[in-house]
């Protein structure tokens, strides 16, 4: 884990010589450890940018489409959003992830999504309800992400999940190096290649 060895690090996170994913695993690569596989997980704050937690007020039959739904939304604006939805669990008085016209959708897959105001079988859609594939934190399409816990329309949703994201090494250890199966043996040996200070694992054990 990207985030667990940069724990070890004796820095401040916005301290320049923090060191990003990309040259870590580049880093680790250089000094032996070689990284077979780096999987990305999650979201970053900038990435969820614009998503906002949105309550389902209503939610109807499309005239013209038996799959769709006609949702009102609240998104903690003076009137609530009119949005099409193909969801299969999307009914009222639940709360879920609302990209509103003008966001930026980042999913698990594929290219950005800009939103859009669209007519969508001869229906107005002022934005998006979201599953969790649609906003890149996991593969699950199933259905629209349910949002439990206190949720006030209109909220940040990055302040709801946090930020979550993560990259994920995966290392081909060969056998003269048994140091480097914990994260503390792979950031020690990171840290002295980018010049780095770690906390002493003295420090750490007293925690």
């Amino acid at each position: 884990s990207y985030r667990w060895l940069c724990r070890y690090f004796d820095l401040e996170p916005d301290a320049p010589n923090w060191p990003n994913a990309q040259t870590v695993e580049s880093t680790l690569t250089s000094i032996g450890l070689e990284v077979e596989e780096a999987q990305r997980i999650g979201r970053n704050a900038q990435e969820l940018a614009g998503l906002v937690i949105g309550q389902v007020l209503e939610s109807m039959p499309h005239p013209n489409a038996d799959r769709l739904k006609l949702t009102l939304v609240d998104i903690g604006l003076e009137e609530p959003l009119r949005i099409v939805c193909g969801a299969p669990n999307v009914t009222a008085g639940m709360y879920a992830v609302v990209a509103p016209v003008g966001s930026t959708l980042h999913p698990f897959q594929g290219p950005e999504i800009q939103i859009r105001s669209a007519k969508i079988r001869g229906e107005s859609s002022q934005g998006m309800l979201c599953a969790e594939d649609e906003i890149g934190i996991s593969e699950d399409h199933d259905g629209l992400m349910v949002l439990t816990g206190h949720c006030t329309p209109g909220t940040p949703f990055v302040e709801h999940y946090g930020e979550h994201s993560d990259t994920i090494f995966t290392l081909g250890i060969t056998p003269n190096r048994m140091d480097a199966l914990s994260h503390y043996g792979v950031a020690r040996d990171l840290g002295a290649a980018l010049g780095i200070p770690l906390i002493p694992l003295r420090c750490l054990c007293r925690e």
